[in-house]
């Protein structure tokens, strides 16, 4: 009896479900929903109900467990002699800076005229010229005494701009070069076309921002409009003729540090820059004094004495 009330139910209740109709919309509705609800539970997803609280004791655990994980990382790999991290000169050039640092702190008002002098440098001959700024002497001589700089090619030709200069001045040797380099990277990495005075003002931003960001790109463009029309052979006249930048001159020099590092001024003269030989020289001559006058003092503490007779008057 159970059974066939069963049946009769299961019987009633298919006439009713095939009576009702779904609308196509409602079946994709639907099984969107189903599917959201599946990826859901596959992301891991969790109610607000159903959420874990974290205990602080456990977050502690986690981070010392952490940092004990990180400490045996680094205690297992020192820091070797053929690792980046370790270079000879690190010492010395921590020394430096902190020699140097004594001397401005120490220095203000002699700083201070050496910038002046820097700032009244430029004008002359009624036209406008940027003049080179200088690097001070006694910085010069500090770097020429320390053993940090075992690469003279690196050694800076120009001091940096800690005054005010004028607002018309030349682009240098260097930044015509910068200029012809950001030229090829905009015509063939970027497409642009330099023909177009469009295209040039925006190349010439980008070179501002990447290369010389102490230039306007107005003042970069119109340089290169200049220096391209030019009678004179230059840089960037050469890149618009064969559309390829001046290379890039690489210097190997091989240096041993197992015999310990020079000062600045015992390395080849000839690497150095001719605007450091001045100072160069005197922290030569310098230095010859100095072992001059302790050759003296070791003569002369090893030669006895001679003592004068003392006179003797008799009565």
């Amino acid at each position: 009896m159970v059974d066939e009330e069963l049946e009769d139910l299961d019987n009633e209740e298919l006439r009713i479900d095939r009576a009702v109709k779904i609308s196509r919309k409602e079946v994709e509705d639907l099984m969107s929903e189903l599917f959201e609800y599946t990826q859901m539970h596959e992301d891991g997803f969790n109610s607000d109900d159903e959420s874990c609280v974290v205990e602080p004791v456990e977050v502690v655990d986690d981070l010392i467990i952490t940092q004990m994980e990180l400490k045996s990382l680094r205690d297992a790999s020192p820091c070797s002699s053929s690792s980046i991290f370790s270079f000879p000169t690190l010492q010395s050039s921590l020394d430096l800076m902190s020699e140097y640092d004594t001397f401005v702190q120490s220095n203000k008002v002699a700083l201070n005229r050496w910038n002046q002098l820097m700032a009244s440098k430029p004008s002359y001959k009624k036209t406008v010229h940027e003049g080179s700024p200088g690097i001070h002497p006694h910085l010069m001589s500090l770097c020429l005494k320390s053993d940090a700089f075992q690469y003279p090619l690196l050694l800076p030709k120009m001091g940096f701009k800690s005054c005010p200069f004028p607002q018309r001045n030349r682009f240098s040797e260097a930044e015509d070069r910068l200029v012809a380099f950001g030229l090829e990277d905009c015509e063939h990495n970027l497409g642009c076309n330099l023909i177009s005075n469009r295209d040039l003002l925006e190349a010439s931003d980008l070179i501002r921002r990447s290369l010389i960001p102490v230039k306007t790109a107005e003042s970069i463009c119109q340089h290169i409009l200049k220096r391209r029309n030019s009678k004179f052979p230059n840089t960037i006249q050469d890149y618009f003729l064969f559309r390829k930048a001046p290379g890039i001159e690489h210097f190997v020099v091989p240096i041993d540090f197992s015999q310990g590092l020079l000062p600045l001024f015992q390395l080849d003269v000839q690497l150095i820059d001719v605007r450091w030989h001045r100072i160069l020289y005197l922290e030569r001559e310098r230095q010859m004094l100095l072992e001059e006058n302790v050759k003296k003092e070791e003569v002369s503490s090893t030669t006895p004495e001679l003592t004068e007779p003392v006179p003797v008057t008799t009565n």
